[in-house]
């Protein structure tokens, strides 16, 4: 056999073996890979709750730093209607508890960007009732989370801002409730 005949045998192209190797490969990729690209919504609006939580927590602090200024952060209940030039000024239709917001919605809609009626195509989130548990508390949630039966209550006991308003003994409380 003269060498030049011998270098035209090279074989080219992949064996049987090799094929089934990747195909098996891709396949184990993508079983694992999956799931993580189908639960990207859960993860987008968990996301957003995070982001609703701090603009919650940023609201209360600001508020209690603007009533504290105004000497009104010990009185029981402070509203801009009974105080129309200086709470009134900062925050329309207000309600507020020793220094903090109260559970009132018109006070929320207020004091956080992207939260509102229910009926608003605009809104991001809206004011809900009915946790489990938290008859003070109200919940800030997505729009399509909400019944619509007309009670205004959370369809589902996960995926919400939770707030708890405090009292003279009691700082308010927030929480995140991730979506599921």
């Amino acid at each position: 056999m003269n060498p030049s005949s011998h270098q035209r045998s090279i074989h080219r192209g992949f064996t049987l073996i090799e094929l089934v190797v990747v195909i098996v490969i891709l396949g184990v990729l993508a079983a694992v890979a999956a799931p993580k690209f189908i639960n990207l919504s859960t993860d987008a609006k968990n996301a957003a709750l995070k982001g609703l939580e701090g603009s919650v927590k940023s609201a209360m602090q600001i508020s209690k730093a603007k009533l504290t200024t105004l000497g009104l952060h010990e009185q029981t209940a402070v509203t801009s209607w009974t105080h129309p030039t200086t709470v009134g000024n900062w925050c329309e239709t207000c309600m507020f508890n020793f220094g903090y917001p109260a559970n009132m919605p018109a006070t929320w809609f207020s004091l956080v960007e992207n939260l509102g009626a229910i009926d608003d195509p605009q809104t991001d989130f809206v004011p809900a009732a009915g946790i489990t548990g938290m008859a003070t508390s109200v919940a800030f949630t997505f729009p399509d989370n909400v019944n619509d039966d007309g009670s205004n209550t959370i369809a589902t006991q996960s995926c919400y801002v939770r707030y708890t308003p405090g009292d003279a003994t009691t700082l308010p409380v927030v929480e995140m409730v991730p979506c599921q």
